[in-house]
C-alpha cells in the first residue's frame, strides 16, 4: 500500500461524502491507496462502503488523526479534513513530491469554493489566507508552513515526531511543522495537490468567532515556541500591558485595542461592515473593516487565553495553569451584574420613571424593575456573606487557621484604591470646577458613611451609594475575628444569633425608614443569612445533595412562587422585621440553586456577556453615580430634560454605556495592579477548568481566600 488517506470527522456526513467521492475519483490506482475515516463521536455513526471506519468517542482531533495513522497501511500518510474536495491528481501529486523529497513534510494547496469567492468576504479571505503561501511549488523556507487540511508525510517520520500533540488544540499542525524543522526536516509546497475548502465560516461574523477561539487556544503553542518570530510578534502586539517595560506607543495601541474589542464597539463595527457589504462591496474601506474586526477578535482571543491561564512548557508535555487562582462560582457573576442593573435602573432613570403614570402592567414594571435598587443591594449583601464565609471556612479547613492579617490586606487592596480614588474626585476635584452640596468627608473616609446618611437623610446621589461599601467594610472588620475567636461547633449559633438580633433591632426601629435600611445592625441579617448558607454548604453534604437532586418541576414551582415576591420586594422592606429575613432566604435559595442544582431551569453562567461584566460590578456600583452626575451636568448645559420620556431615556442609556466604558478602563488599568498584588497574600489555591464548570478545590497551601467573593467588593 502506497498511501493512507486519513480523515477525522464528526457530524458532517454530507461534506464527508463529497470528500470521499473526490478521493475515489483519483488518477492513482485504487489498489495503491486506502481511505481511513476516523468517526469522532458522530451522533449518527458513519457507515460508508469501501472505506475503513474507526469509531472514537468525542476525543480531540489530534488524537483522531493519530489513531488513523496507527491503523494505516500506507508508507505515506495524507491528512485531509472532512470539508475538503480534492482534485483528481491530488494523491498522484503528493506521491510524486514524496518520491522527490523523501522525508519532507508535504503541504498541498487549499482554495475556497468558487461560490464563496464570488462574495466580498470570500475574496478578502482568500487573499488573507494565501498571503503566507509560497508562489511556486517545491522546497520552502517557511518554517511553520503546514495545514492538517491538506498535508502528507511518511509514516516513519510521522511517528518519529510523535504525531500531533493532543495537548495543543489550536495550531497543532504548525507545532508539528516546527518540531519537524527542529530536527532538520524539510518542507515542500505541493502546488498541484489542490483541495477546495467548503468551509462553514462564510461570513465575517462566524469567521471572527472561530478566529477568536483559535487565538484563545493558541497560547500553549505560543509558549512552547516562544522564540518563533510570529509568536514574538503576537506577544508584543496582543500580550498584556507592560507600562514602562515596552514602548509607550505599543502600550497605547493595546489600550485602544482593548477598548475597541469591547462587545458594544465590535457590534457597531459589524453593523457598519454589513452596510459596506451591501452598498460598496469592492471598496478598500470594507477590507479595512474586515481586517479590523479580525484583528480585534484575535486580540481578544489572545488576551482571554492568557487570562484563562493557558500556558505550556517547552517540552512535549503541556501544563495548563489557570490564572484565576481562586474559588470561582461561574453562575454568580451573572447574578451580580443583574443586582447592579437593578441599582442602576433606579438611579439612571429616576427622573423619567417618577413622572410617568400608567396601568397595572406599567406600575408592576416600574416597581419591580425601575425601583428595585434595594433588592439589588440585598442580593449583594447575601452574596457577600455567602462568598466571604465560604472562603474563610475553606481556608480554615485546608490551612488549619485563618490568617486575619492577610485577609485584611486582601480586602484593603480590593476595596480601598477605587473607593478612596472616588472620594478624592468627589471631595477634592469636583469642588474646583463645580459648586455642589457635599457631606462631611470624615465619616466617608472612615467607612461610616451609612451613619451620615441616617443622620442627614442622604439625598446626595454622588456619595450616597458608598453606604453599602461602608457596611461591607464593617462586616470585613469583624467577621474573620468571630471565626478566629469562636470554636467551629458554635459557628451556626453566630449566624442564627445575628439574624435574630438584627430582626429585634429592626422591630425596635420599625418606624424609622432610614435606620431600617441604612443601619449596620439592620442589614446584618442578610450578611448572616449568606454566611449560614455557606456554612450549610461546607458542613452538610446532604444540604448540597438536596439542591443537586431537586427535580425541575420543584424548581419551576419555587420560582413561580418567588418571582412575584421579588417583583414586589419593596413589601419585604415595609414589613422589614421579618420581611428582610424572608427575602434573604429567597436570595440564598437562588444562590444555592444556581451553584449546585443539576436540574436548573437556566444557569446564569450560560449568559456569557452578562457573566463577563459581573467582574466589573464593584466599579460599576461605585462609579455609576459619578457618571450620572457628569452626564446630567452636560444635559443641563445643553438644555436637555432628564424627566422627558425620550430625552430622559437617552440620557439614562448614555449613562449606562459610559459607565460600562469607564469601569472597564478602571478595572483593567487602575484596579488590576492591586488585584495582582493581592495574590501575594493568599493562603489557599483553587483551580477552575473554565467558567462553565464547577469549582475544584485543591489541598495546596496557596489559595486566594476571597477575591472571587466580591470581585464586586459589595
Amino acid at each position: 500500500m502506497l498511501i493512507s488517506v486519513i480523515i477525522p470527522t464528526r457530524n458532517r456526513r454530507e461534506k464527508l461524502l463529497r470528500t470521499i467521492e473526490s478521493l475515489q475519483k483519483q488518477t492513482l490506482n485504487a489498489e495503491d491507496y486506502e481511505i481511513i475515516v476516523v468517526d469522532d463521536g458522530s451522533t449518527v455513526p458513519v457507515e460508508i462502503s469501501g472505506v475503513k471506519i474507526l469509531r472514537l468517542e468525542s476525543v480531540e482531533r489530534s488524537i483522531a488523526r493519530n489513531t488513523g495513522a496507527k491503523e494505516a497501511s500506507g508508507e505515506l500518510l495524507v491528512f485531509v479534513d472532512d470539508d475538503m474536495e480534492v482534485c483528481t491528481e491530488f494523491l498522484d501529486e503528493h506521491l510524486k513530491a514524496h518520491r522527490e523529497f523523501q522525508d519532507a513534510l508535504l503541504v498541498g494547496r487549499v482554495s475556497l469554493s468558487d461560490d464563496f469567492l464570488k462574495t466580498p468576504f470570500g475574496k478578502f479571505r482568500q487573499e488573507l489566507e494565501q498571503d503566507v503561501v509560497p508562489l511556486a511549488g517545491g522546497l520552502t523556507d517557511v518554517q511553520n508552513l503546514c495545514t492538517a487540511q491538506n498535508m502528507a508525510i511518511s509514516k516513519e517520520r510521522f511517528f518519529a515526531l510523535g504525531g500531533f500533540d493532543s495537548e495543543i488544540v489550536s495550531c497543532e499542525d504548525q507545532d508539528f511543522a516546527l518540531r519537524h524543522r527542529a530536527i532538520n526536516g524539510q518542507t515542500a509546497f505541493v502546488k498541484n495537490a489542490l483541495a477546495i475548502h467548503h468551509d462553514h465560516a462564510t461570513d465575517i461574523r462566524s469567521y471572527c468567532k472561530r478566529s477568536e477561539w483559535g487565538m484563545e487556544n493558541m497560547i500553549p503553542y505560543c509558549r512552547r515556541h516562544a522564540d518563533f518570530s510570529d509568536n514574538i510578534n503576537r506577544e508584543e502586539v496582543r500580550g498584556l500591558l507592560k507600562f514602562g517595560r515596552e514602548p509607550f506607543s505599543r502600550s497605547a495601541k493595546k489600550i485602544i485595542a482593548s477598548v475597541l474589542s469591547l462587545k458594544i464597539f465590535v457590534g457597531v463595527l459589524f453593523f457598519l461592515t454589513n452596510l459596506l457589504e451591501r452598498h460598496v462591496p469592492n471598496s478598500r474601506l470594507l477590507k479595512r473593516f474586515y481586517s479590523l474586526l479580525i484583528g480585534l477578535h484575535n486580540f481578544r482571543g489572545y488576551r482571554n487565553g492568557i487570562k484563562n491561564g493557558i500556558a505550556t512548557s517547552n517540552n512535549s508535555n503541556v501544563s495548563l495553569i489557570h490564572s484565576s487562582d481562586k474559588i470561582f462560582f461561574p453562575n454568580l457573576d451573572g447574578l451580580r451584574f443583574i443586582s447592579f442593573l437593578l441599582v442602576f435602573l433606579q438611579h439612571g432613570f429616576a427622573d423619567v420613571i417618577k413622572n410617568i403614570q400608567g396601568g397595572f402592567v406599567f406600575t408592576t414594571l416600574k416597581i419591580g424593575v425601575f425601583q428595585s435598587a434595594q433588592l439589588g443591594v440585598s442580593f449583594f449583601f447575601v452574596l457577600s456573606g455567602f462568598l466571604i464565609t465560604y472562603l474563610l471556612l475553606v481556608e480554615k479547613k485546608q490551612c488549619g487557621r485563618i490568617d486575619v492579617k492577610a485577609f485584611y490586606i486582601r480586602r484593603t487592596l480590593r476595596i480601598w484604591p477605587l473607593y478612596f480614588g472616588l472620594l478624592v474626585i468627589i471631595f477634592f476635584i469636583i469642588p474646583f470646577f463645580h459648586t455642589t452640596r457635599l457631606p462631611n468627608p470624615l465619616l466617608y473616609f472612615l467607612f461610616l458613611s451609612n451613619f451620615d446618611v441616617i443622620a442627614t437623610g442622604g439625598g446626595i446621589h454622588i456619595t450616597d451609594v458608598t453606604w453599602s461599601i461602608a457596611i461591607e467594610e464593617q462586616f470585613y472588620l469583624v467577621w474573620p475575628l468571630l471565626f478566629l475567636l469562636i470554636g467551629s461547633r458554635f459557628y451556626v449559633f453566630i449566624f442564627l444569633t445575628i439574624i435574630a438580633a438584627s430582626a429585634v433591632f429592626r422591630f425596635k426601629h420599625n418606624g424609622n425608614s432610614l435606620i431600617m435600611f441604612f443601619h449596620t445592625f439592620s442589614v446584618m441579617s442578610e450578611l448572616a443569612i449568606g454566611g449560614l448558607t455557606a456554612y450549610s454548604v461546607a458542613k452538610y453534604p446532604r444540604f448540597v445533595n438536596f439542591f443537586r437532586d431537586l427535580p425541575r418541576v420543584a424548581l419551576f414551582a419555587a420560582y413561580f412562587l418567588t418571582l412575584p415576591l421579588l417583583i414586589f420586594s419593596r413589601f419585604f422592606y415595609i414589613y422589614g422585621t421579618i420581611g428582610k429575613i424572608i427575602l434573604g432566604f429567597i436570595i440564598a435559595f437562588i444562590i444555592t440553586e444556581q451553584n449546585y442544582s443539576e436540574n436548573s431551569l437556566v444557569k446564569m453562567g450560560r449568559f456569557k456577556t452578562i457573566s463577563e461584566w459581573g467582574k466589573y460590578t464593584y466599579g460599576l456600583y461605585l462609579l455609576h453615580p459619578l457618571v450620572i452626575y457628569f452626564v446630567l451636568l452636560f444635559a443641563q448645559k445643553y438644555g436637555l430634560n432628564s424627566a422627558a420620556i425620550l430625552q430622559g431615556g437617552l440620557i439614562g442609556a448614555a449613562c449606562f454605556v459610559i459607565s460600562l466604558f469607564v469601569c472597564y478602563l478602571s478595572y483593567n488599568y487602575f484596579e488590576k495592579p492591586f488585584l495582582d498584588l493581592k495574590r501575594r497574600f493568599s493562603h489557599i489555591q483553587t483551580s477552575q477548568t473554565n467558567s462553565e464548570k464547577s469549582i475544584e478545590l485543591k489541598t495546596e497551601k496557596s489559595f486566594d481566600a476571597d477575591s472571587s467573593a466580591l470581585r464586586t467588593g459589595q
